[in-house]
């Protein structure tokens, strides 16, 4: 028997602490393995050291044995379908991601003599617009600007397809507003602020209840921020921070008016923040 996606982490500044912990860690691990029947598949078994790229650069493998063999170390790994690298530059889920988006928008533009854009549509919904959503929360803000637009010129190839329209004949802005769609890196934001409200309103996982601070709980007076039921922002100076969802979907929620903040359901904000958006092609 095996228990896929299991994953074992420790956090350290040492590296030498970091081995010892896990290194005792999987050694407890083995022997409840032994003790429940269980086997541990040391081939698909993996390590990786997390970090900045001036941090993981004067780090040296780690070396973990696992039933007398020594687990091999990697530099990108796959949990639950999304590819992290050790430096969370997101490359090799973004490149993933894209190739996928590009084989089903070739679909998309075979079929189109047969069908109609209606039904482009739903198909695109289907088997497309999934591997952008899934899980972009966490992979959406990436550190490569090509990246992100890579993922909105496919998007917009996909429009041109459903609408039947040539490369020159509208703008993208023209596009996504036919379409009645958000650029991949607004959708993004949208997904994050989302979950955001979903936390907030203790709608999500219970490992994400308390998750975000108030700015009025952090302060004994009454700020402007406060006052607005705005979200703290802890300051940081690493990027990796500031992409994150602690930091970045406090960014998001603080920008938006009021009224959609007080949404009273999940569906209502959704629609508050949408039409907002949608507000703009009008302009």
């Amino acid at each position: 028997m095996y228990a896929d996606d299991s994953t074992q982490y420790s956090v350290s500044s040492n590296i030498t602490q970091l081995q010892n912990e896990l290194q005792s860690d999987f050694d407890r691990i083995i022997c409840w393995l032994k003790q429940n029947k269980l086997t541990l598949n040391t081939l698909k078994t993996h390590i990786m050291v997390i970090g900045t790229k001036q941090r993981t650069s004067k780090i040296n493998q780690l070396s973990i044995i696992a039933e007398g063999k020594s687990l091999e170390s990697v530099e990108t790994s796959k949990l639950l379908g999304i590819h992290i690298d050790k430096n969370l530059t997101w490359e090799t889920q973004y490149a993933r991601v894209a190739s996928k988006l590009s084989q089903r928008i070739g679909v998309l533009k075979r079929i189109k003599p047969y069908v109609s854009g209606r039904i482009l549509t739903m198909l695109f919904n289907a088997i497309v617009l999934p591997y952008m959503d899934y899980c972009c929360t966490v992979w959406g803000k990436c550190p490569n600007q090509g990246n992100i637009d890579r993922l909105c010129k496919l998007q917009k190839r996909a429009a041109r397809i459903i609408l039947n329209v040539k490369t020159s004949e509208l703008s993208s802005r023209q596009l996504y507003k036919d379409m009645n769609w958000l650029p991949f890196s607004d959708r993004v934001d949208f997904k994050r602020a989302t979950l955001v409200y979903k936390i907030i309103h203790n709608h999500s996982a219970d490992a994400l209840q308390n998750y975000f601070t108030t700015t009025q709980s952090m302060h004994q007076y009454l700020t402007r921020g406060a006052s607005k039921g705005n979200l703290y922002l802890n300051s940081h100076n690493l990027d990796y921070y500031k992409r994150s969802l602690k930091f970045n979907g406090c960014e998001i929620w603080n920008s938006l008016p009021q009224h959609i903040r007080e949404a009273p359901t999940i569906q209502s904000f959704k629609g508050r923040y949408l039409s907002r958006f949608f507000a703009q092609y009008t302009v």
